[in-house]
């Protein structure tokens, strides 16, 4: 399972979505705010999530900064 990589980077503030075949209910519920998209996922979705967790005109790097 993914979710101690996802602790990690709440941890240190690093803006994540969780792509998934399972339903809402596997994800814990210290999860509940981040963002899901479930598979198959069309790739405007996928754009259009990462583009909420990225604004427009941030660099990668600065978001992780």
């Amino acid at each position: 399972m993914i979710f101690p990589a996802a602790d990690l980077l709440t941890d240190r503030s690093v803006p994540f979505l969780f792509t998934t075949g399972y339903d809402r209910s596997a994800i814990p519920s210290r999860f509940a705010k981040f963002m899901r998209c479930e598979k198959p996922i069309a790739p405007d979705t996928l754009s259009n999530a990462v583009r909420v967790l990225i604004p427009s005109g941030q660099s990668v790097e600065a978001t992780y900064a």
